[in-house]
């Protein structure tokens, strides 16, 4: 999911310090939910995964303390009465439905992002979160490519087809800048300029930064054989007005040549390279 149990995404109220009055304590847990969404989509820009993810835990998390009304309908109880026991109460259903301490600790961090958020903006003046221990999830050491997958990987493209030269310039990219595959996924044409060597990336949070490229990886295949025309030049059955980028690396990277790597296997490579060469490197 990308999300850790000790972090949580900016949450704080507006310059005015406050989002919500004292009298919203008693407002249901599901209003307050919905509106935290809109914050984590609208003013914090936190990427669609992202808000997908919160909105899918936090939506668990109401529907769990959701008790039919005297008229028959759902009744959701105040976000005042939410307190560490429910808290607590819920990662134990949890458990019993046989979720992971990963999938576990993704929804506590969720709740405590809510919690956090309300406490900011005076909803709340207690989290009732704060008190709850979270799990803890294993941690793996990632196994990535070593040097001679690497020369595997950036060799396969056949460099006599388009779609080849392409690929092979869509891996020497990610190879020379060390970019997440994600984001050059939603890399448009216009973010490369191959006479500065930079690209224009958008990270977390849509936050935009300059990452410089040599001059390998520009020469990696800037036409088409014999065609004169540019290597990520939209075919005729990519939608308008679309990237060919993301349906490309989906095919080029994912790992069907090394599926026992982690699944970001590119994401250590500048490290790895650099170290190779026998340049030492300080943390």
């Amino acid at each position: 999911s990308g999300i850790d149990c000790d972090s949580d995404p900016d949450t704080d109220p507006d310059e005015n310090g406050t989002l919500f009055s004292s009298k919203h304590v008693k407002k249901d847990l599901t209003q307050l939910i919905e509106q935290f969404i809109e914050h984590l989509r609208y003013e914090q820009n936190a990427s669609p995964h992202t808000v997908t993810n919160y909105a899918v835990d936090l939506r668990a998390f109401a529907a769990f303390f959701t008790r039919a009304g005297a008229d028959g309908k759902p009744v959701t109880p105040p976000v005042g009465d939410i307190d560490p026991l429910s808290i607590r109460e819920f990662m134990g259903w949890l458990y019993q439905q046989g979720l992971t301490k990963q999938s576990i600790c993704r929804k506590m961090s969720a709740l405590r992002s809510l919690f956090k958020y309300l406490l900011r903006a005076g909803v709340l003046e207690k989290n009732p979160a704060a008190g709850v221990a979270m799990p803890r999830k294993p941690r793996k050491n990632p196994s990535f490519l070593d040097e001679d997958q690497t020369r595997h990987l950036l060799e396969a493209p056949d460099p006599a087809t388009r779609a080849g030269v392409r690929d092979s310039a869509l891996l020497e990219l990610l190879y020379a800048t060390g970019v997440r595959v994600s984001e050059l996924t939603g890399l448009n044409l216009e973010d490369l300029s191959m006479a500065e060597g930079l690209i224009r990336v958008r990270g977390k949070r849509r936050k935009e930064r300059q990452v410089p490229f040599g001059e390998h990886a520009a020469g990696a295949g800037p036409t088409s054989p014999g065609s004169g025309t540019s290597m990520c030049t939209r075919s005729p059955s990519t939608r308008k007005g679309t990237s060919p980028i993301p349906q490309a690396t989906r095919r080029v990277v994912p790992g069907p040549i090394f599926p026992s790597t982690h699944p970001a296997p590119t994401s250590g490579w500048p490290a790895k390279g650099i170290s190779a060469a026998g340049v030492k490197m300080r943390a």
